[in-house]
């Protein structure tokens, strides 16, 4: 099955996908405004950046950048990822984000590092046998190797293996979605993928998940309570707090080709998973040294 694009998904699919995801769940994660957004009810004019983002990378975070650096910027010397605001005409108010941290699409090295375990630190999980959960926690269906790197009594996917884009919109819902591959394009025995889900367990039903165009899993933590947003324009906090639940969307066994449904299933919920970062349109003193060429190659929405 060819899924709906992750890294490199054109406009009018993204509408399509975000409509039907809106469907299941009233809202989708919204961004830090507090009830509606300032000009609820009209079309307002917004423009395409292609910003920076800086991790914070705090003690308390559990979602944190990688052991390469905070920084994220595709038009750094050696970036390998996008970070793409949208920012309303009117006012310079930020509408959406979309940060990038191992991108696949374009072969991005980097990644992120989640930093608490995907069992032992959940409230609620499904039963045993959903192997698109069960894949999460362990490497095989035998369930003799964990994924990820042990610390304690837990095991963390802080192990090169998590790309991500982290997306904050005024108009849906805040979220993180991820994919999980050592590589990039689904081949290694230890992404996950549609095929490595379907023979996790032998005799389980094979169920058609939202993938990209390299057959991962598109997971999807949604964050109950809206992103925090401070400052502005050229330059916004975003901090995410609060309870979340772990998703993938269901491809409905229903309706013909590529106008089958998409159902969301949640997988499993967590009491916080808190980060934070920093993401702006002109670039701090402190940032890496530049390019050349500010040019960006991108020519496609992503989302």
């Amino acid at each position: 099955m060819k899924g709906t694009k992750f890294f490199g998904i054109g406009i009018a699919l993204m509408v399509c996908v975000l409509a039907l995801l809106l469907a299941g769940e009233a809202g989708f994660v919204s961004v830090a405004w507090a009830g509606k957004p300032p000009h609820a009810g009209k079309a307002r004019k917004y423009r395409t950046e292609y910003g920076y983002a800086m991790f914070q990378d705090t003690d308390g975070d559990i979602i944190k950048s990688d052991n390469r650096g905070r920084y994220v910027d595709k038009h750094i010397e050696g970036g390998e990822d996008e970070v793409m605001l949208h920012i309303y005409e009117d006012d310079n108010s930020l509408r959406s984000s979309i940060t990038f941290l191992g991108e696949v699409e374009n072969q991005s090295s980097r990644k992120v590092n989640f930093l608490f375990d995907f069992i032992n630190d959940a409230d609620t999980k499904p039963g045993d046998g959903q192997a698109v959960y069960d894949i999460l926690v362990w490497i095989d269906g035998s369930k003799t190797t964990r994924r990820g790197n042990q610390v304690e009594e837990k095991y963390y996917l802080d192990d090169d293996t998590v790309h991500t884009p982290i997306i904050v919109h005024a108009e849906s819902r805040d979220r993180v979605q991820f994919v999980v591959d050592p590589d990039w394009n689904g081949t290694s025995p230890n992404a996950i993928t549609q095929e490595t889900v379907n023979t996790f367990y032998d005799n389980d039903e094979d169920i058609n998940y939202w993938v990209n165009d390299f057959g991962h899993i598109i997971y999807t933590l949604y964050y109950d309570a809206e992103f925090i947003i401070e400052d502005a324009y050229p330059e916004w906090t975003i901090t995410a707090t609060g309870s979340v639940r772990l998703s993938v969307s269901k491809i409905a066994s229903k309706g013909k080709g590529k106008s089958k449904p998409v159902e969301k299933v949640i997988l499993a919920t967590y009491t916080s998973l808190p980060f934070g970062y920093t993401t702006g349109y002109v670039p701090p003193s402190s940032a890496p040294q530049k390019n050349n060429t500010l040019a960006t190659t991108w020519g496609k929405m992503k989302y």
